[in-house]
């Protein structure tokens, strides 16, 4: 059943990229009917096969593939939502062969050990929260990439991103609003784990929880600069960029060691 979601996921999805990708150039930013919805029916399938390799013979796998599997599909349900109202479609050109890589790993890929938790474990409701963190905050830095790229051109006058975002403060609103919502979601993360985790050091996520927390302060630091001395443009980048790989690091860095170095 798995394979079966997984492979019909992929070929919607192939077959919406292709559509969209041999529409007229001025078209190819935002979706029509027919991408639109072979997108539609490839995220259905992409659900279908992400419940059943979250699910376990003995709870909830959160396998670094299988979460990270949960995110990206997030991310494509994400990217899907806003295109119906702004004209950013072409990031699925990005992010959906970057999904079909990792659910492909995440189905096929033998995950006998990986560990799992029971569907009662309050500790799900922090896992989750996390990863909803992560999306929105993975959302927040590419929109602050596309937001750079979009102010170094208007500076140098080679050219504007006009065709593919929107006007550069609208952009830089929706930047600030997804942070904001990041970081609150960060928050109820990083709250939750210190609730439900009993014993950080026994359970080896100390190193987690301090590049998170470290992730945390800098995004905190950057709203701070933001209201105390109105940072702006490039520096709304860099830091973005920063805070968020603190995050990646905390998160599947540790996860990469413990699982596939250590073995734990």
């Amino acid at each position: 059943m798995t394979a079966a979601t997984t492979l019909t996921a992929i070929t919607f999805y192939v077959l919406g990229v292709l559509a969209q990708v041999f529409r007229k150039n001025e078209e190819k930013f935002s979706y029509d009917k027919t991408s639109f919805g072979l997108m539609t029916i490839g995220l259905i399938g992409h659900g279908f096969a992400t419940f059943l390799i979250l699910e376990g013979d003995q709870g909830v796998n959160i396998s670094l593939l299988s979460v990270t599997n949960f995110g990206s599909y997030l991310v494509l349900v994400f990217i899907s939502l806003m295109s119906l109202r702004l004209p950013v479609a072409n990031l699925m050109l990005i992010g959906t062969p970057v999904a079909i890589i990792i659910v492909l790993l995440a189905a096929f890929l033998p995950q006998e050990s990986a560990k799992q938790i029971s569907t009662e474990s309050p500790l799900l409701f922090h896992i989750f929260a996390s990863v909803a963190a992560y999306v929105a905050l993975f959302m927040a830095t590419v929109q602050s990439v596309l937001l750079g790229l979009q102010e170094s051109k208007l500076k140098t006058r080679s050219g504007s991103l006009g065709s593919l975002v929107p006007p550069l403060e609208t952009m830089e609103r929706l930047l600030i609003a997804m942070l904001w919502w990041g970081l609150a979601l960060l928050s109820l993360s990083i709250a939750t784990g210190f609730f439900f985790l009993e014993d950080i050091m026994a359970q080896r996520v100390a190193h987690h929880v301090v590049i998170t927390t470290l992730s945390w302060l800098t995004y905190v630091i950057f709203f701070v600069g933001r209201i105390a001395f109105n940072w702006r443009g490039t520096l709304v980048v860099r830091w973005a960029l920063v805070a968020f790989s603190l995050l990646v690091l905390g998160y599947a860095g540790s996860k990469f060691v413990l699982e596939y170095l250590l073995r734990i």
